[in-house]
């Protein structure tokens, strides 16, 4: 994993609707852009971290004209009622990690160290 991996966090979808960080889903598997390794996040966790991070004010009056990539700022698309926010993958981590999936290629590097 490296430090500069960003995950988006999905807090409403672009319907309007919650988003998957406040769907039904207990675990979240985030491929790592670096390799094809995943991290397993814990959804509620990631949630409550978003949710601390940011005001009920800020989550649903999104910037609508913010930079794409943006780390830690909630952002929406125009014509969009979507509401997301950029984070690095250590600061989810960090947050709400619960394991990870290597792939074979990785198992094979990490054996052979």
């Amino acid at each position: 994993m490296q430090r500069h991996d960003p995950i988006l966090l999905e807090y409403t979808n672009v319907l309007g609707r919650p988003g998957w960080v406040r769907g039904k889903a207990h675990i979240i598997a985030q491929r790592v852009t670096s390799g094809d390794d995943f991290v397993l996040l814990d959804r509620v966790k990631l949630q409550s971290h978003l949710e601390t991070v940011f005001t009920r004010d800020e989550l649903d009056n999104p910037d609508r004209d913010g930079r794409k990539g943006a780390l830690r700022r909630v952002l929406g698309r125009r014509d969009r009622r979507d509401a997301f926010a950029w984070f690095s993958l250590e600061e989810a981590c960090k947050e709400a990690a619960c394991g990870v999936l290597v792939s074979k290629e990785t198992e094979k590097r990490m054996l052979s160290l």
